[in-house]
């Protein structure tokens, strides 16, 4: 609660002495007397201080109080009722003698990271406790009763410093050791045992301070750590303790450390044996590789891979599937498995019949004989049975692609020979760029005509010509006489 407008000075008669320490005096107010007038103010618990940040409203909020408590790390300081007077800003703090000593050894000027100096005034004794009542715990203990769940135990303290309740009063970011620690002391003196923690989007970058949750703590399912700045997986080792079944660690420092999925996966579950979920995925047996989503050997064809997957689908999903005869190669095999769940039907009128007809679900069918049949082969027999089917439309963000072998690129080793001298690129023949337009009309269904110019602007390069078809058809940029016959 808060008894006056935070505006507004003290009342005369309630307000204590009071003392300015500016840049000229700061080092006298720490290296001077210990018997000082300012050494007793600065110990006083009974008043508020005043902290003035000179031409602060050139910063943001947070950046310029998080500076500020860096600067006095590890002594706890709580800004209190941050505000603008005038170009400068100002808040208060209590208890806070240890952070103003620290702060007068550098004469009250913070540099920030481009190098900029941060310059303060500090008035002791500003307003004395009984004028301006405002209890932070209490206020932490009240957000955190409103972030608990009870029915399912689970405390959400993400971006818990902008929570509307303390934004405006009090500016407590978990990144401040010291703050996260009382935080969870205030926890665990105030609340039942949780089962799931999040505190994600809170750049914490040291979970020492829950170590505090270890003495009266049950094993913990999960612990959301999204978007801090943990750098280290040694860093999670207090989560051993505590029996962490499941961790979200997306957006931390850390995972950049690894080049696979595997080896991030096994040096978390190093420290941390119990886990049994990491980022949403469940772990199988350790020292089993994760499954990946896609799986495309070598890398490189990945574009490759990529491009026909969009080409085949765009005609797939198009008015024409027989357009799709030069996709498949002469020994091509074709099936497909459908399951028919009747939850999750969109529509009343889906038409999933000739899906079901065509299912080979080896562990669904009751005639085995069956299987051979809907196993089709060669373009001649896959057409027809993709083109009953009905009309779809895909969503590429859902594919899972295997390419696990490639031919199309493979060179055979040159034989040695005499060097020749470098000079331009030999020039195709007449011949070849008539195999080539073939090639590329066999594959787009487009006339010779067409094909040949889409390889002309492409440089007779076939990659680029198949690439720009894609894109142009997608664009419906391409012309319908380009798939007439001539």
């Amino acid at each position: 609660m808060i008894h006056i407008d935070p505006k507004s000075e003290p009342a005369e008669e309630n307000r204590p002495d009071r003392i300015v320490i500016t840049k000229a005096n700061a080092l006298y107010t720490t290296f001077g007397s210990s018997y000082c007038m300012e050494r007793f103010f600065i110990n006083r618990t009974d008043c508020w201080h005043k902290f003035t940040i000179l031409h602060g409203r050139i910063h943001d909020k947070e950046f310029i109080l998080k500076l500020i408590m860096d600067n006095v790390y590890p002594v706890e300081l709580f800004p209190v009722m941050y505000k603008e007077e005038g170009e400068h800003t100002c808040f208060l703090a209590k208890r806070c003698g240890s952070a103003i000593e620290k702060l007068c050894r550098s004469r009250l000027v913070i540099n920030t990271p481009s190098g900029l100096p941060v310059e303060l005034e500090i008035i002791l004794a500003f307003a004395h406790i009984n004028d301006i009542l405002v209890n932070v715990h209490e206020s932490i203990i009240k957000v955190m009763n409103k972030r608990f769940n009870k029915s399912t135990k689970h405390l959400d303290l993400s971006n818990f410093h902008r929570d509307p309740d303390l934004r405006d009063l009090v500016f407590c970011p978990l990144s401040q050791a010291t703050i996260f620690h009382h935080v969870l002391n205030a926890f665990k003196s105030n609340l039942p045992p949780v089962k799931s923690l999040n505190l994600s989007h809170n750049d914490i970058c040291s979970l020492k301070s829950l170590e505090a949750m270890w003495q009266r703590q049950q094993p913990l399912v999960k612990v959301d750590l999204r978007h801090n700045m943990i750098k280290h997986v040694r860093d999670l080792e207090v989560l051993r303790q505590l029996q962490v079944t499941e961790l979200l660690l997306d957006q931390n420092p850390l995972c950049q450390h690894f080049d696979s999925e595997y080896s991030y996966t096994s040096a978390v579950r190093g420290v941390l044996p119990s886990l049994v979920k990491l980022d949403g995925v469940v772990l199988g047996p350790p020292n089993v590789p994760r499954i990946k989503r896609n799986f495309v050997r070598p890398l490189e064809d990945t574009t490759l891979a990529d491009q026909f997957v969009r080409h085949f689908f765009t005609l797939y999903d198009g008015d024409n599937r027989m357009k799709l005869g030069g996709m498949y190669h002469g020994d091509a095999l074709f099936s497909l498995s459908s399951t028919y769940l009747p939850a999750q039907s969109t529509s009343s009128t889906a038409r999933l019949t000739e899906y079901t007809i065509e299912s080979r679900n080896l562990l669904k069918l009751s005639d085995y004989s069956k299987g051979f049949k809907l196993l089709r082969h060669g373009a001649d027999a896959i057409l027809p049975t993709i083109c009953k089917l009905p009309r779809s439309e895909h969503d590429p963000y859902s594919f899972t692609v295997d390419l696990i072998h490639s031919v199309a690129f493979k060179i055979p080793k040159p034989s040695v020979g005499p060097k020749v001298a470098p000079g331009k690129g030999q020039k195709l023949s007449a011949s070849d760029k008539e195999q080539m337009t073939k090639v590329l009309s066999h594959l787009t269904e487009m006339n010779v005509k067409w094909s040949r110019k889409c390889l002309e602007e492409s440089k007779w390069n076939v990659k680029k010509a198949l690439t720009m078809f894609t894109e142009l058809y997608k664009i419906s940029k391409i012309p319908p006489e380009a798939f007439s016959t001539m």
